[in-house]
């Protein structure tokens, strides 16, 4: 169930133990093939899929679009926020959540940046929480998508293989195909991943 679709009443009558997801994303850069919302587009479309495949077991909250992205702002049109106020938009959302007396809560993250204020929200908010999960998709995915990579070790980089063939696959109007430039990644991406 998408959270902001359903009425008061119908949130109201819905057990308190199901899970609540919040997708966390980006709005930056993602080189010159693909649009500034790929983290948001990426993160929506995994929180999106799980909702159609069990709809009645899972709600959905609005996405956070824009995120910790201070390390591209030399790229025009990146959006950014601080940590520190990343974390309290994060927390308080959550808390009001919590608010409503849903206690089993999943943080799903699509950009890089966000892990590390991510594991802050994790260590401040866990104390009030049933249940507190920080998942970023590329690391839940990590090992099969190492098996399917034709780019190497950075095809879960910073706009490479993944983010490319995912927004191929989710919004391909959206990107410039002409501007894939052919090749290996970078191995230094696959670790330093935003």
């Amino acid at each position: 169930m998408i959270w902001d679709e359903l009425t008061s009443p119908i949130i109201d009558s819905l057990d308190r133990d199901i899970p609540v997801l919040l997708p966390i994303a980006a709005t930056e850069q993602h080189g010159p093939h693909l649009p500034l919302a790929t983290d948001r587009m990426i993160g929506w479309h995994f929180a999106h899929s799980v909702h159609l495949k069990i709809p009645k077991q899972i709600l959905i909250l609005p996405p956070v679009a824009v995120g910790c992205s201070n390390h591209h702002m030399d790229f025009p049109g990146t959006l950014t926020v601080s940590h520190e106020a990343f974390a309290t938009y994060v927390e308080e959302v959550l808390e009001s959540v919590l608010a409503h007396d849903f206690n089993n809560l999943v943080i799903l993250n699509s950009h890089g940046g966000n892990q590390g204020i991510g594991q802050v929200i994790l260590e401040r908010l866990g104390p009030e929480v049933n249940h507190l999960v920080l998942v970023t998709w590329w690391k839940l995915a990590s090992e099969a998508l190492a098996k399917i990579s034709e780019t190497g070790p950075g095809g879960v980089g910073h706009a490479c293989e993944f983010e490319t063939s995912l927004m191929l696959h989710i919004a391909p109007h959206l990107v410039n195909k002409d501007l894939i430039e052919p090749g290996d990644n970078q191995k230094d991406l696959w670790l330093g991943r935003s």
